[in-house]
């Protein structure tokens, strides 16, 4: 087992990420890397296989009021705090959630703005999480053309994590991408956003993985029984996602 095995539900990385936001270093970051893989997430005294938000929600985002999540295929979302949420005067006088991008993140930094400044008047105050799916899509790397929307939205996703009004109130906002390379130099380059790697799962995250899945899939690993440790070994280097699925389909085959 590696430092990168979660310990009481915390990876190697979402303790780094933790030690900054709580430092009050920075309330912004770049989640890239093996973003799209499975991983386990903590469940009551056990674990199960999710994905990336799966565990920002349930592991690092638990204790927030409101999460709310974007990506240009659903829009906005609310992931949790409906309620709370639905409060904002706003939402009650105009419902309807936008889905293009220009409009949802102009919305998203009203919202972070509003909750702040209720905040900083000793009114309610609610810990916010704000999820960016896919945010190579919103705000790519540009070489040297102009885009009125794209500057626009990078400059107002830049303010979430340098407006001293919004970062210095609980909120947090997560963007998501593959490649770092992919996203706009101005939020990659901004000092005050903080860049996280997701990295592939090491022989001790699979070796805790398997052996999770092992009681489900006992007839798949034959030749490794009682040497699950060798079988991470072997398998260093893939992704969760693709062992999850070679040990699905060799119990299938039997």
């Amino acid at each position: 087992m590696t430092d990168n095995k979660p310990i009481s539900g915390l990876y190697q990385w979402a303790k780094d990420l933790i030690a900054l936001y709580e430092s009050g270093s920075t309330n912004q970051f770049i989640l890239y890397g093996n973003v799209n893989d499975r991983m386990l997430v903590p469940e009551a005294d056990s674990f199960k296989t999710g994905n990336l938000k799966d565990y920002l929600l349930q592991v690092l985002m638990k204790s927030f009021d409101v999460v709310l999540g974007y990506d240009m295929g659903n829009g906005i979302r609310v992931e949790k705090g409906g309620e709370i949420f639905s409060r904002w005067p706003s939402i009650r006088n105009n419902p309807e959630l936008p889905k293009q991008p220009r409009p949802a993140i102009e919305l998203l930094t009203h919202y972070f703005r509003y909750t702040a400044n209720l905040a900083h008047l000793g009114r309610e105050s609610h810990h916010v999480g704000c999820i960016i799916d896919a945010a190579e899509l919103i705000i790519p790397k540009t070489e040297g053309g102009f885009s009125y929307d794209i500057n626009t939205i990078v400059l107002l996703m830049r303010d979430w994590a340098n407006d001293s009004l919004i970062c210095s109130h609980n909120i947090a906002t997560f963007l998501i991408t593959e490649n770092l390379n992919d996203l706009h130099a101005l939020i990659v380059n901004n000092i005050h956003t903080g860049k996280i790697k997701i990295p592939l799962p090491d022989a001790g995250i699979l070796k805790g993985a398997i052996e999770f899945m092992r009681p489900e899939y006992n007839d798949a690993f034959g030749f490794y029984e009682g040497r699950i440790e060798t079988l991470s070994q072997h398998l260093v280097g893939t992704t969760l996602s693709s062992v999850e699925q070679l040990i699905k389909t060799t119990k299938y085959k039997k």
